[in-house]
């Protein structure tokens, strides 16, 4: 049987640590080149970014007239139906959020409207997205106790105290701030899961 040869390599001592040689102008041009970099990509995320805002300025125009159409041709007949609308913000989702913010901005100024944006990561089931619909509505978040149990809602008129999924509460405080529409965005809705988009849509309608 044939037996390969190995070797074991046992090194005498320490090799002494290279000390890095800089040369008296590296430094200097690497600050130069580091702020050369940063003003010309500065020229160039402007350019970006007038892109994008010009191709989203389109979009939210075309959201905000739908909003406002769907309150205007409104009838007994097409308020047993939820107006809805598939917007496809692009393959970017760092750029999501801007689009979403500005688009928060149109519609609250258009009309008597209020906006709410749901992720996913935020509603894995029907009450938590009831919750946070709520909350980013009304933005009453103080008017909720926390410390409860059944997390309840304290109302600000008199009657009994209403959890804090209850749309009863959406409902009052719209009545009392004069507010016609509630926009819903569900961001990421292709990672919602489907039964609960459908349990939405029952409760609200």
């Amino acid at each position: 049987m044939e037996h390969e040869k190995c070797y074991v390599y046992k090194p005498g001592g320490e090799r002494p640590a290279k000390r890095r040689r800089i040369e008296p102008g590296i430094e200097h041009s690497r600050r130069l080149r580091e702020q050369t970099f940063k003003e010309l990509w500065e020229i160039q995320e402007k350019r970006v970014k007038n892109v994008l805002d010009a191709a989203d300025e389109k979009t939210q125009s075309v959201v905000t007239k739908f909003i406002a159409a769907s309150h205007t041709h409104e009838d007994n007949q097409s308020r047993l139906k939820l107006p809805t609308g598939l917007v496809v913000a692009g393959p970017s989702i760092a750029s999501h959020g801007s689009f979403f913010d500005q688009l928060s901005e149109k519609v609250a100024l258009e009309g008597e409207n209020i906006f709410a944006l749901l992720q996913s990561s935020e509603c894995p089931n029907l009450k938590t997205l009831l919750s946070a619909l709520i909350k980013k509505t009304t933005q009453s978040g103080s008017n909720f106790d926390d410390d409860d149990e059944d997390d309840t809602f304290s109302r600000p008129r008199k009657g009994p105290r209403l959890l804090s999924y209850d749309l009863q509460i959406l409902f009052e405080w719209m009545q009392e701030h004069g507010i016609e529409r509630a926009v819903i965005a569900f961001q990421d809705s292709e990672a919602f899961e489907g039964h609960l988009i459908a349990e939405v849509v029952d409760v609200l309608r």
